[in-house]
Order: structure tokens, then C-alpha cells, then sequence
């Protein structure tokens, strides 16, 4: 029963992080539009903090297994700031999630 959860769960954010590719891949991956762009900007914002928010339901035992690829801690840290620090969010620190943590969760 458990696994069924985690599969819809792990549905969940991997749509997140088609939605993050799709929208970099809409903007050529360019940095510079990502810090004009405020509508790109806050899209992307929005799609990590719903793959921290989601991460927390996923098992115990998909977070072990899969804790040297992914930083679990790392996207619900995330979401808690954006959800009650924000200000405190570093640009580079959100464009870094998209670029390089998200592909991660498609691989694995």
C-alpha cells in the first residue's frame, strides 16, 4: 500500500519537474532572463517549492534509498523558505535547484 503512495507522490514531482524543464527550456536556460523575468522567476519558485512541500509524504525508505542522488532535506529546507523566509531566498540558490537538482530527481 505504502508504494502506491510513493508512486503517486514521486507522479507528483516528477510533473513538477517536467513543468521546470519545459519553462527553462521556453526561456533557452538563460540566467539573465531568469533574473528580468519575474513571471519565470516566480514559476520556477513555485514548481520547487511543491516538490519540497510533496517530499515530505514520500516514505522513509525512498528518502534512504535515494538520499546519495537527492537532497530530500535540501528541497523541504527550500520549501520552508520560500513558504516563511523568502526574502532570505537566493537567486542563484533557486536557479541552482532547476539546473542541477531537478534533473537529478528525473534521473533517478
Amino acid at each position: 500500500m505504502r508504494g502506491n503512495i510513493d508512486g503517486q507522490i514521486i507522479e507528483k514531482i516528477l510533473d513538477y519537474c517536467e513543468t521546470i524543464t519545459e519553462i527553462l527550456n521556453k526561456h533557452d536556460y538563460s540566467y539573465e532572463e531568469f533574473l528580468s523575468n519575474k513571471e519565470f522567476y516566480l514559476a520556477i519558485s513555485m514548481a520547487e517549492m511543491q516538490i519540497g512541500e510533496d517530499s515530505k509524504f514520500l516514505s522513509e525508505e525512498i528518502k534512504d534509498s535515494s538520499k546519495d542522488k537527492i537532497s530530500w532535506f535540501g528541497f523541504r529546507t527550500m520549501r520552508n523558505m520560500y513558504a516563511h523566509e523568502y526574502k532570505k531566498m537566493k537567486t542563484s540558490d533557486i536557479w541552482k535547484t532547476a539546473v542541477d537538482e531537478i534533473p537529478a530527481i528525473q534521473r533517478f
